[in-house]
């Protein structure tokens, strides 16, 4: 992939994420739309955020380019498990430097931990069986929404 469509793929994915962030709230609370978007200010849901985005933004790219389906669903899955592991590595470690919790740089985080997450997909070139990882992501993140741990990586 181009240094280019990165950048289209990575401002893609952040204005989608932050389309749907609100989602949730604007459908009253709706469950199934709670179950892909994010429902409260916690870490966690901000990382739902990154993976709907991700595969929206990997199906139109897929359809337009007709990449090798599999290698390029592979890197997909790569993208999501990057970059939803950077948004709390991330924060985490700047609030725990600086003490300090700002929103334009939570905003930074998601936008930096796509883009590294596109930037490392695409320098992967091993295919894997996508669809058990998807799968298998998308049934954890129900679960985590619908029965989330008493830490503090799911409160707000």
């Amino acid at each position: 992939m181009k240094k280019k469509h990165i950048f289209i793929l990575s401002i893609s994915i952040f204005i989608l994420g932050s389309l749907l962030h609100f989602l949730y709230e604007i459908t009253n609370d709706n469950f199934i739309i709670g179950l892909i978007v994010s429902k409260n200010e916690s870490i966690f849901e901000h990382t739902k955020l990154m993976i709907l985005p991700i595969i929206i933004c990997y199906v139109i790219y897929y359809l337009k380019y007709k990449n090798n389906k599999d290698l390029w669903f592979s890197k997909m899955i790569i993208n999501i498990l990057v970059s939803t592991s950077l948004i709390p590595i991330i924060y985490y470690t700047y609030t725990g430097i600086s003490g300090l919790e700002l929103t334009f740089i939570d905003i930074a985080i998601y936008y930096i931990s796509g883009l590294i997450g596109l930037i490392v997909a695409n320098n992967y070139n091993k295919e894997i069986n996508w669809k058990i990882y998807l799968i298998i992501i998308i049934i954890i993140f129900i679960l985590l929404t619908i029965f989330p741990l008493n830490i503090p990586f799911f409160r707000e």
